[in-house]
């Protein structure tokens, strides 16, 4: 049962961000998803935080005094995950838009990588880890390791992906090319798609300029700055997707266990 229940919640996470690949073009409804992602990443990042404090709390002050009733306060801990969750939200469910299928057959997989992490560190800790926090250690480890691997497999795919149709020696012209490609009836989600259609264009037209395809001569810092860009945005969407599968995983695997908040 508790397999069965963990399974079905991996294919209720996949659920969420396929409604969102398909529906974006069409609805700002398709703004559920996102949000859903938000509260389940902002929910493990405070459940994380939260473990933090009060360990501060009882470690450094007495039981009983007005010091650790202050550092056990857990309002600001909760408004700052949920700030923390969102940029790297937004940019998982903007790239989301952009990605190939390859990448998104990746994400998918990548599934199963963050199953086995979270069982193997749950062995190796039990023995050892106070009950109470083995949780929050099992996820955060988990989402650590999966957020490297699941970046380097982003990088590997895109290593061997083709530069896409409308590459042209002019940042403009392909901004608009893609802007034509990309877009959604939802006035907000079309704003947003502006960003990761600019960030998607100046990282190609970087690779482009670097390997002199259009028009410029080589220039290894070029290749660099692109691969940059890509990687600052694929971690924050690898580390966004690692804690969204990571907490509801969790969530799945621990239903009916009684919670500490």
């Amino acid at each position: 049962m508790r397999a069965l229940r963990v399974l079905a919640a991996i294919v209720a996470a996949l659920g969420v961000l396929a409604a969102w690949r398909f529906t974006f073009p069409v609805s700002c409804a398709a703004l559920a998803a996102p949000a859903a992602v938000l509260i389940l990443v902002g929910l493990g990042l405070r459940e994380s935080g939260v473990a933090r404090r009060r360990f501060f709390a009882s470690f450094y002050f007495k039981d009983g005094t007005w010091l650790r009733a202050l550092f056990s306060r857990t309002l600001l801990v909760s408004i700052l995950a949920f700030l923390t969750a969102t940029i790297p939200v937004a940019a998982l469910c903007l790239d989301l838009t952009t990605w190939s299928p390859n990448e998104l057959a990746l994400l998918a997989a990548n599934a199963v990588v963050l199953l086995v992490l979270m069982r193997m560190f749950e062995a190796l800790l039990r023995s050892g880890a106070e009950p109470a926090i083995l949780p929050v250690l099992v996820k955060r480890w988990s989402v650590a390791v999966n957020t490297l691997l699941l970046l380097a497999g982003l990088a590997m795919v895109r290593l061997y992906t083709p530069a896409p149709a409308y590459v042209d020696p002019s940042l403009v012209v392909m901004i608009e090319t893609a802007s034509a490609q990309l877009g959604s009836d939802c006035a907000w989600i079309d704003a947003a798609l502006q960003l990761q259609i600019g960030k998607e264009a100046l990282g190609w037209w970087l690779i482009g300029w670097s390997e002199g395809r259009l028009g410029g001569g080589e220039a290894e810092y070029l290749r660099w700055l692109a691969w940059i860009l890509f990687l600052v945005s694929g971690s924050f969407s690898a580390f966004a997707y690692s804690w969204f599968l990571a907490h509801i995983m969790h969530l799945a695997d621990h239903a009916g266990a009684p919670q500490r908040g």
